[in-house]
C-alpha cells in the first residue's frame, strides 16, 4: 500500500507499477499531456458540443488554463479535492482538464443527488472546492449548498455556474485569474485522478479511487478494441458524473481527437436529431437509453446510417432488445457489455455485427488484459470453465482501492483479485454472462436459483414494464421465489400466468414465483440500481403463499 500525494492510501505497490508499464497497459500520459499536445497540432478542431454551441480545442484549452490559474492561486495542487455536480455541460470538461493539468483530484457528483448524499461525500473526501449549477430541473442547488456548508470544515469556495451566485463566486468571476502567474505542478500519472462514490444498496456509499493511469489504460482498450479514430463522433447522455460519461465526455476525446455531443437532458428524440445532424457513431449507456432511442427512430423511420456502435451496460439488457435494435439500425453493432466503477470495463460487449448472438445473449467478450476468476459463492473453490460462481477480477483498469482502508478487508480474494459481487458464467468463446448477484442467489431446498434468469426472462412478456426477483422466507425450503411486477396500464397478471408463461420458456419448475406482488415502482438507489434489500424486508413477514411448492 502506498500513500497518495494527497495523503489517500492506495493499493499500489512498486513492483506493480512496474509490471504495468513495462507490459504497456500503463503508459504514464495524463490527458493534460494530449491536451496540450492537441492544442499545439489542431487547436481549431472542434471536440465539445453542446446544443447549439461548438467549442474548439483551443478554447477547452485556455478555459481550463484559466481555471487551473484560479485552483493555484487559492492554494489548491496535488492531491487536494475538487468536487463537481453539474449536468452535462462543456464547462464539465474544462473543470476535468483544469484538475489534470494541477493534480487536484475530482470528485464528479451526480446531479440528482441531494442533502444527504452530497454532505456525505464532500466531507468524506475532504472537498476544498466545489463547481454547481444554480438552479436545474427546478431544483435549487445553491441553497442545497448553503444548508450543508456548515457541516462541511474543509470547503472553502464555492463557484456556481449559469445562474445566480447567491453568497457564492460565480463561474465568470472564478475564472478571471491572471494566467501569466500559472505554474503547473508535476502530475505523477499514478496519483489518484478521480473518486467515485458507489451507490451501494446497503450502507454508506464508498469513494472509488482510479489514477491517471488505470483511466488511460481503460480508454486504451476502447480504442483498440472498436477500431475507434477521429473520425467517429462520441454521443453522450449518460451524466458525466458516472463513470461511463466521464471515460467517454472526458477522457476519450482527448485520446483519439473525436467529438462529444453532449445532451444536457436525456430525450430520444432530440438525440435522433443530434445523431443526424453531426453524423454519431457510437455512443454506450444502459438500455432504457437504447430502447428509447430505438423506439424515437422507429417512430420517425429513420435508421441512423452513421451509426456504427452502442455499447449498452449499467443494469439488465434483455436480449430481444440487443436483437430489435441490431436489426433496426443497419450499420451498427448492438450489445451489451459488463462493468462496475471498481473495474470499468470487465468486457466490451462483441466486435462485430456477425457476433448479434453473443451481443445479445451473453455480456460480451472478456476485455484483454482482465484476468478473471470464478468460484464457488460458499466454498471459494475456483469452478470450471462454463459453470456459474462468483466473478474476482484483476486488470489495468482496475480501481487502486477505496478511499477508507477499511473497505479494502474484504473486497479482494487472497490472490488479490477483486470481488464483483456479481454470479457469472464464463464461455467456450472467451464471453462472459451475468447470472445474478451474490446477494441474489435464491438458494432453495439446497439448490441455488438465479433471480437474473427469472428476470430476464419475465421482462419479455408483453404486459410486464418492470421485474425484481428475490428471496422470500419458506417454512420447508428455507427460501422462496418472490417476484415484483410493474405491469403495462390496463393489463393484469396473476401467477398462473406467471407460471405458465416460465414454463414455456423453459425454465424449471422450482424457479417459478411463489409469491407474486404487483406495484407501482420498484426501489432504486441513485444510478437506478434495483433495492433488493428492501423488497427481501418487505417479505421478512410474510409466508409462502398456499399451495407452494
Amino acid at each position: 500500500m502506498q500513500r497518495d500525494v494527497g495523503g489517500m492510501h492506495t493499493l499500489l505497490t512498486d513492483e506493480l507499477i512496474r509490471t504495468r508499464v513495462a507490459s504497456g497497459e500503463w503508459t504514464n500520459l495524463t490527458i493534460a499531456a494530449l491536451a496540450r499536445g492537441m492544442f499545439r497540432s489542431n487547436p481549431e478542431r472542434v471536440l465539445v458540443v453542446e446544443g447549439d454551441v461548438k467549442f474548439t480545442v483551443g478554447q477547452i484549452w485556455e478555459q481550463s488554463n484559466a481555471l487551473a490559474a484560479a485552483m493555484i492561486q487559492r492554494g489548491l495542487g496535488p492531491g487536494d479535492v475538487v468536487a463537481m455536480q453539474l449536468p452535462n455541460w462543456a464547462e464539465t470538461m474544462a473543470i476535468y482538464l483544469a484538475a489534470s493539468l494541477t493534480g487536484v483530484v475530482l470528485i464528479p457528483v451526480l446531479p440528482i443527488l441531494r442533502e444527504s448524499e452530497v454532505r456525505f461525500m464532500l466531507r468524506d473526501s475532504g472537498c476544498r472546492l466545489l463547481f454547481v449549477s444554480g438552479i436545474f430541473r427546478n431544483f435549487d442547488y445553491v441553497e442545497m449548498i448553503e444548508s450543508v456548508a456548515g457541516e462541511l470544515p474543509d470547503l472553502e469556495t464555492v463557484v456556481v455556474l449559469r445562474s445566480n451566485p447567491g453568497n457564492f463566486i460565480a463561474w465568470s468571476d472564478f475564472i478571471m485569474a491572471e494566467q501569466a502567474q500559472l505554474r503547473l505542478p508535476e502530475v505523477s500519472a499514478d496519483s489518484v485522478k478521480i473518486v467515485m462514490y458507489t451507490s451501494g444498496t446497503t450502507g454508506r456509499p464508498k469513494g472509488v479511487m482510479h489514477t491517471h493511469n488505470t483511466l488511460q489504460a481503460e480508454i486504451k482498450s476502447y480504442i483498440d478494441y472498436w477500431k475507434l479514430t477521429d473520425g467517429d463522433v462520441i454521443f453522450m447522455a449518460s451524466p458525466v458524473s458516472h463513470i461511463t460519461g466521464a471515460l467517454m465526455a472526458f477522457e476519450l476525446p482527448w485520446a483519439i481527437g473525436a467529438p462529444v455531443i453532449l445532451q444536457e437532458k436525456w430525450n430520444p428524440h432530440a438525440a435522433v436529431d443530434l445523431f443526424l445532424e453531426h453524423g454519431v457513431t457510437f455512443t454506450t449507456s444502459s438500455a432504457p437509453f437504447l430502447q428509447e432511442l430505438l423506439e424515437a427512430a422507429q417512430g420517425r423511420d429513420e435508421h441512423l446510417p452513421t451509426f456504427k456502435r452502442f455499447v449498452c451496460g449499467g443494469m439488465a439488457v434483455a436480449p430481444y432488445l440487443v436483437r430489435e435494435a441490431h436489426a433496426w439500425f443497419p450499420n451498427a453493432v448492438i450489445g451489451r457489455c459488463f462493468g462496475l466503477t471498481e473495474v470499468p470495463s470487465i468486457t466490451l460487449a462483441i466486435a462485430t455485427r456477425d457476433q448479434i448472438d453473443l451481443g445479445a445473449d451473453t455480456d460480451g467478450v472478456l476485455t484483454p488484459g482482465v484476468e478473471i476468476h470464478v468460484s464457488d459463492s460458499i466454498s471459494g473453490a475456483l469452478l470450471k470453465q462454463g459453470e456459474a460462481g462468483e466473478i474476482a477480477v484483476k486488470a489495468p483498469e482496475q480501481f487502486v482501492g477505496y478511499l477508507r482502508p477499511e473497505d479494502n478487508e474484504q473486497a479482494f480474494d487472497a490472490d488479490g483479485f477483486f470481488l464483483t459481487g456479481d454470479i457469472g458464467v464464463v464461455g467456450i468463446d472467451n464471453t462472459l454472462t451475468i447470472t445474478g448477484r451474490k446477494k441474489d442467489l435464491i438458494i432453495r431446498g439446497g439448490e441455488n436459483i438465479s433471480a437474473r434468469e427469472i428476470e430476464d426472462v419475465l421482462i419479455c412478456h408483453p404486459a410486464i414494464t418492470d421485474v425484481a426477483v428475490v428471496a422470500m422466507p419458506h417454512e420447508r425450503l428455507g427460501e422462496g421465489v418472490a417476484c415484483f411486477l410493474i405491469v403495462e396500464t390496463g393489463c393484469s397478471i396473476d401467477q398462473q400466468e406467471i407460471s405458465k408463461y416460465l414454463i414455456a420458456a423453459g425454465l424449471a419448475r422450482q424457479k417459478i414465483p411463489e409469491r407474486i406482488e404487483l406495484v407501482d415502482t420498484l426501489p432504486r438507489n441513485f444510478q437506478g440500481k434495483v433495492l433488493k434489500n428492501i423488497l427481501r424486508e418487505r417479505l421478512q413477514n410474510i409466508p409462502a403463499q398456499s399451495g407452494s411448492a
